[in-house]
């Protein structure tokens, strides 16, 4: 048994489906038209069959399949599911630029192809361009909350990233924080007295 739906009645078709453990599961059609997430969805349902007769094994045939997509239609799922979570607006769109810069820095690779050394490649990259490590380590992050996903869903068998360590940030501050001077504050509080802020900032 299987349906589709839209999310607030835009976007691509959700495709809902049950597989051979009887475990709920929605994916993205990737595709506006019903008809062809229609027959996607038919797709989905075949294999199901295959998997619950014990002719294939679910996870490698779905790993598998999985494997030979781009992976900006991977981004685009995950993108999905955090938007059912009902992050902020700005989370969601950090971490889709982010997962945009990383399916750029691959060279719009698949995940059968992606690897630890690709991984490291691209934010290789950003220290060579003079990011901060603090960058780097959001950077870091967002990928491997995204391909953590991927080994959720039987996407992925494991996570290459996941043996990749943060840089040190201490070591790289850009800005140092140090106490205002009292010429500093007089002023400060000069320049805010008529806007009505001086209570504040003291």
């Amino acid at each position: 048994m299987a349906s589709l739906f839209k999310r607030k009645g835009a976007g691509n078709w959700i495709i809902q489906y049950f597989d051979e453990g009887g475990r709920r599961r929605e994916q993205s059609s990737r595709t506006t038209d019903r008809r062809a997430a229609q027959r996607i969805t038919n797709g989905l349902v075949a294999d199901v069959a295959l998997r619950t007769s014990g002719v294939v094994d679910r996870r490698d045939a779905d790993i598998a399949s999985h494997g030979q997509l781009p992976l900006v239609g991977h981004v685009a799922d995950y993108l999905d599911h955090l938007a059912g979570r009902e992050l902020s607006e700005s989370t969601q769109a950090e971490r889709r630029r982010i997962l945009s810069w990383f399916d750029e820095s691959i060279g719009h690779g698949s995940l059968r192809n992606l690897s630890g050394d690709a991984v490291e490649g691209a934010l290789r990259s950003l220290r060579d361009e003079g990011r901060a490590a603090r960058t780097v380590n959001l950077r870091l992050e967002v990928v491997n909350a995204f391909l953590n996903w991927c080994v959720r869903t039987d996407r992925l068998h494991s996570n290459p990233a996941k043996r990749i360590r943060k840089l040190d940030e201490r070591r790289d501050r850009r800005r140092i924080r140090r106490p205002m001077s009292a010429d500093e504050v007089e002023r400060l509080l000069r320049a805010t007295d008529p806007l009505g802020r001086r209570l504040w900032y003291l």
